[in-house]
């Protein structure tokens, strides 16, 4: 018996492979995603220490850390910059925040009631807004980080 190479009439036709998005594109068309929460939260971040300064001790040579008044998993005022402050380290963590008059040492998470007196007596309109929305702090909602991006990037180009 003779043996025959075994051909198909018709060729097979290749599937067409569909191109999937990479990992980065699927983050960047979904604009609640945590590629574009972290970008936001960068850009609020240089938005809050663009003073280039301590706002409680004036301390300039240390390294500064944006500080929010109201938590940050409150993604209602995550990117609010009236949620911010600009703080050193000391003054922000607080081993050795700054003195009052009465020796006592301030910082924002060391002493957080004497930082709310601080706030009130140097900070005035901050602290109002702070007292204002502080009992109100939705934590389920979806954010379009995306829009809070565009939002802090122009802030900081129109400064």
């Amino acid at each position: 018996m003779k043996q025959t190479e075994l051909r198909r009439k018709t060729p097979l036709r290749r599937k067409s492979k569909r191109k999937k998005k990479s990992n980065l594109q699927r983050r960047k068309d979904n604009p609640s995603s945590n590629y574009w929460k972290k970008k936001a939260d960068k850009l609020w971040s240089l938005c809050i220490r663009e003073c280039r300064r301590c706002e409680m001790c004036g301390a300039t040579n240390k390294k500064l850390e944006a500080h929010h008044l109201i938590r940050r998993d409150a993604k209602k005022y995550r990117h609010d910059l009236d949620n911010g402050i600009c703080l050193c380290v000391t003054c922000h963590m607080g081993a050795f925040g700054q003195e009052n008059g009465d020796n006592e040492l301030i910082s924002a998470h060391g002493t957080p009631w004497a930082f709310e007196a601080w706030m009130n007596l140097h900070r005035p309109k901050q602290h109002t807004w702070w007292l204002r929305h502080r009992h109100y702090v939705p934590t389920g909602e979806m954010n379009d980080y995306k829009a809070a991006c565009e939002r802090l990037q122009a802030t900081l180009g129109a400064k």
